[in-house]
């Protein structure tokens, strides 16, 4: 397979270098810290927020308050994060003791 510098290999597949793991915790804590700073910037969890149209999405506009919203990231990201720990084994790599799964620097 062609691939470019940006590039590493994992088996057959080309993986870009924004798609690595350090590239990805970087995404994952700014994205963090802008969930953080619009959290804090809510006045009231309740409050009704309009969720994006998908093409899934039923045709009249879907509301959910901010708790909902919240709550539901905390659950996706638990399931997600749980799906690591089960393939991470295959992969031949283990989190460092204490590692900070976000990536932050402890």
């Amino acid at each position: 397979m062609n691939c470019p510098t940006a590039c590493s290999t994992w088996g057959s597949t080309a993986w870009p270098a924004a798609r690595r793991s350090p590239a990805l915790l970087e995404r994952y804590a700014r994205a963090a810290h802008a969930t953080e700073e619009a959290v804090a910037a809510l006045a009231d969890l309740d409050v009704s927020v309009p969720l994006p149209k998908t093409p899934w999405s039923p045709p009249e506009p879907q509301y959910w308050s901010a708790r909902r919203i919240l709550l539901h990231l905390i659950k996706e990201t638990a399931q997600h994060a749980g799906h690591a720990d089960i393939i991470r084994p295959s992969t031949g790599r283990a989190p460092r003791p204490g590692a900070d799964p976000v990536g932050r620097q402890t």
